[in-house]
């Protein structure tokens, strides 16, 4: 068995002298044309459109904010429910320690992530526009 890995050893060696002094030589010309020739080509970005599920996912979602804002006006609570929800809403509040003029801080915020999503939407847009530059 000792035998056989010093051959084994012996023949690699040989392999790895043989590869140290073996002189270097230019790749053939037409050897670059022929390997590049089976590299498919680079697609472009496919581009961005909405199909008609996202218009009806919109509208839909449209519609049942407009249907729970139409109820609201015209269908009121019982007076009793309607004390219980103020209540509710009222301990949701304290507990928050939510005050009105804090809606400023809220609606700062919502224009921060506003601004950060279209931020967003306007790079991601233009990233395929990018690439084809470079």
């Amino acid at each position: 068995m000792d035998e056989l890995k010093e051959r084994e050893l012996t023949a690699y060696a040989a392999v790895d002298d043989a590869l140290r002094t073996y002189p270097e030589q230019q790749a053939p010309q037409a050897l670059f044309p022929a390997v590049m020739g089976r590299i498919p080509p680079r697609q472009p970005a496919p581009k961005f459109r909405l199909a008609w599920i996202d218009y009806a996912l919109s509208l839909f979602v449209a519609m049942m904010v407009g249907l729970a804002l139409l109820f609201r006006s015209f269908y009121r609570l019982p007076p009793y429910w309607d004390a219980r929800l103020k209540l509710h809403v009222l301990a949701w509040q304290q507990q928050l320690r939510f005050v009105p003029h804090a809606y400023g801080d809220v609606l700062l915020a919502g224009l921060a992530l506003g601004l950060l999503a279209i931020l967003m939407t306007v790079m991601l847009l233009n990233r395929g526009r990018l690439d084809r530059l470079s």
